[in-house]
């Protein structure tokens, strides 16, 4: 955690939850408590550490089987249905990415995890469309008999990269926001269907919109990875595709 930062886990970003008891004392250093720059200094690196926080935590791999849980928990399927199904999500959608990631990381194909170039970006999208490819069949095996918004998530997370990877090729959007509007998409198509019903996923839906969106938006622009115009469009991606392909489907099953 000390030295020049160059360091394994200086350099992946996403670890940071994990490391914050570390960073937090870095942060309440006394000679940095002491420095020429003082309050000032201090309010920038906890500006900076909390603006990692929220970056990493949100993180678009945990995204999916976040909403995969929370779809399956206000459904109330059964324990072990739901295990199976959060088990499955968490591997294909989050940890075998995670895992490209770090190789990516490790044999210099990026420089950081927060990709913030757009070219360096194209591998892992093809590489990620294969893994979410093969956990979206996984899910779709599994909710084959479940209350149809899971099945049409899996699609949702199947697809989404594949439109991500074309965008990518044109244009910087941020896949933070993208993948955040998404979730809320897709809990907001629950609620809508029986709002009597499913309470819950209409507020955690307005939860992200306007609590979680506004929050990372703020923490990306921090961190000077995005523009406001790329979190922006993020957003709008991750809403308006998520939309039009739970409204496709409506139509079409």
């Amino acid at each position: 955690m000390h030295g020049n930062g160059q360091s394994f886990f200086a350099k992946s970003n996403f670890c940071t939850f994990i490391l914050i008891p570390a960073t937090g004392l870095r942060i309440m250093n006394h000679s940095q408590l002491h420095s020429k720059s003082g309050g000032d200094s201090l309010t920038r690196r906890f500006s900076h550490v909390a603006a990692r926080l929220i970056s990493d935590i949100a993180n678009p791999l945990l995204v999916p089987p976040l909403v995969f849980f929370s779809l399956g928990y206000i459904l109330s399927l059964p324990a072990t249905e739901l295990g199976w199904i959060a088990t499955v999500s968490l591997v294909f959608y989050c940890l075998v990415p995670f895992g490209i990631t770090l190789w990516l990381l490790n044999t210099g194909h990026i420089q950081s995890l927060d990709i913030p170039l757009r070219k360096n970006r194209e591998k892992l999208f093809r590489l990620s469309i294969i893994s979410s490819t093969i956990g979206s069949l996984f899910m779709f095996y599994l909710c084959i008999n479940q209350d149809r918004i899971l099945l049409e998530t899996a699609l949702v997370f199947l697809l989404n990269p594949f439109l991500g990877y074309a965008i990518n090729r044109r244009f910087k959007i941020s896949i933070h926001t993208a993948s955040l509007a998404t979730a809320a998409a897709l809990l907001l198509a629950l609620y809508l269907r029986m709002p009597d019903l499913y309470v819950s996923a209409g507020l955690l839906s307005m939860a992200i919109l306007f609590v979680i969106i506004p929050a990372m938006i703020w923490a990306r622009l921090n961190l000077k990875i995005h523009s406001f115009l790329e979190l922006f469009g993020g957003v709008l991606a991750g809403m308006t595709f998520a939309l039009l392909e739970l409204g496709i489907l409506q139509l079409i099953w």
